[in-house]
């Protein structure tokens, strides 16, 4: 229903504004993680490990972390992946993204559903996360349901 002539020409500005943002400061944490997403684009995999490697500091090591997994997956060296995974996760605790592939790590590969869940419920003893708390509640209502409806009223009676 909306104009969808000014989406192509607004594209191709952008597209252009990053290709010169690149060129004037190639160096900026925006101007690699672009390089960085159009070489995970392309499949060109040994082009994304060299920018990790030659940009770690530039991007930060939770963000470095976060591509490295991304990475491995992509290339299918799953038990790399789950060391780095176990490294982030051990690094950054407090960290989302971390806590949410340690818990599908745990969960799925590893079928520890337990591990899944003391995971999570670290996690959520000090921070809001509804999507994180859905997780929490899918896997402990699987196999203690009245603890997960006892904190869910819980989690409901402290954030409202």
């Amino acid at each position: 229903m909306g104009n969808r002539q000014g989406v192509r020409p607004r594209m191709e500005c952008w597209s252009e504004l990053s290709e010169r943002y690149k060129k004037l400061d190639p160096n900026s944490v925006s101007a690699v993680v672009t390089k960085i997403t159009e070489a995970f684009e392309k499949e060109n995999y040994p082009d994304v490990r060299t920018l990790l490697e030659e940009n770690k500091s530039i991007l930060g090591t939770e963000s470095y972390y976060t591509y490295t997994i991304t990475l491995l997956i992509r290339e299918k060296k799953n038990d790399e992946a789950f060391a780095l995974i176990d490294k982030a996760y051990s690094s950054y605790p407090n960290t989302s993204i971390f806590v949410e592939l340690k818990t599908s790590m745990e969960n799925g590969d590893k079928k520890n559903t337990a591990g899944a869940i003391e995971v999570l419920s670290k996690y959520l003893k000090n921070h809001y996360n509804i999507n994180l708390f859905a997780a929490y509640f899918h896997l402990k209502s699987n196999s203690k349901l009245e603890e997960a409806i006892s904190d869910l009223r819980e989690l409901i009676n402290n954030h409202d």
